[in-house]
């Protein structure tokens, strides 16, 4: 967050976000929760869900059984928000409002530090963990230098965006900033299409595969990408739809050390069923771990966040 002193910056800074931002916080929650995303965000005019049956507000007659793609926001979730809202604009009045979101969105991160019980990792909150997969490819292109491939873990297990996300492609019609744009096509700026590699966890008959199978499979990926001249972004799978981990803890550690500079390892951690050790563990040794709020902590749909251990952050 910016020092106080920086406030005189406030006039040209301002020019950045349209003067009817703060009349836009006034909104029903509702219908903030379903702005600042793609097109799943949209909600049904006739049922009030998007497409996932979900709502921008609470429905206390309904069960919710933390879905693993998404869930309606819970009233808890719904009066939190409510009161931060209201923090934000008494904030805006006398930081104003760039200086006001800044200090809203640095709270945020160390509120998810402290839940976490986290250190120096940085947070970079997205509007969906879809979102974050492609940002983190970027981030880690710039970071790798060449040409780079993705090898996707439990790429059946992911989400359905993940075949574009993984090659540097819009994954809807509606980017989060309300462009229209071809689903599938490459996003301008990205100079080369990710090759992409899907390693699924299911065999052809449906049945489970290995575990020695799967980690023999991302080491041939990861070892035949490279020998073509490319550097690797890994994509490992910490707790897909059904609740299953590929590769091993193994796996990962012996791609780390025998491809140091050649390598990044993200971790899909999106459903958020991982426990606090685990967690610290990944960003310990230095893998990128992707985390939602939608889904197990009953967040509105959707909200994405990446966590960026200090080695590749500073």
């Amino acid at each position: 967050m910016r020092k106080s002193g920086a406030l005189a910056a406030d006039t040209e800074l301002s020019s950045i976000i349209p003067s009817s931002a703060l009349g836009a916080l006034f909104k029903p929650l509702s219908f903030l929760f379903a702005e600042g995303g793609d097109a799943r965000l949209t909600v049904d005019p006739v049922n009030a869900e998007n497409i996932y049956g979900c709502s921008p507000h609470p429905c206390p007659g309904t069960l919710a059984f933390s879905s693993s793609t998404a869930t309606s926001v819970s009233e808890r979730a719904y009066q939190r928000t409510r009161r931060a809202r209201g923090e934000l604009i008494n904030a805006s009045v006398f930081l104003g409002l760039t200086n006001a979101f800044d200090w809203r969105v640095e709270g945020m991160r160390q509120s998810l530090r402290s839940l976490l019980g986290l250190g120096s990792a940085e947070v970079m909150f997205s509007p969906s963990g879809t979102d974050s997969q492609l940002q983190t490819l970027f981030l880690l292109r710039q970071l790798l230098g060449g040409p780079v491939a993705s090898v996707v873990v439990a790429a059946d297990q992911t989400g359905s965006g993940t075949v574009h996300t993984c090659r540097g492609r819009h994954f809807s019609d509606r980017t989060a900033q309300g462009r229209t744009v071809a689903k599938g096509t490459l996003i301008v700026g990205a100079t080369e299409e990710t090759t992409s590699v899907a390693i699924p966890l299911f065999a052809e008959d449906g049945a489970l595969r290995l575990k020695h199978e799967i980690d023999a499979a991302v080491i041939k990926a990861v070892e035949t990408q490279i020998h073509a001249g490319c550097k690797v972004v890994l994509q490992a799978m910490h707790s897909s739809k059904l609740g299953w981990r590929a590769p091993t803890d193994d796996c990962l550690r012996e791609v780390a050390s025998r491809w140091p500079q050649d390598v990044r390892i993200v971790v899909d951690a999106c459903q958020m069923r991982i426990g606090r050790p685990q967690l610290r563990s990944y960003l310990d040794h230095g893998y990128v771990v992707l985390l939602t709020g939608s889904k197990f902590f009953t967040g509105p749909a959707f909200s994405g966040a990446t966590l960026w251990p200090y080695a590749l952050s500073d």
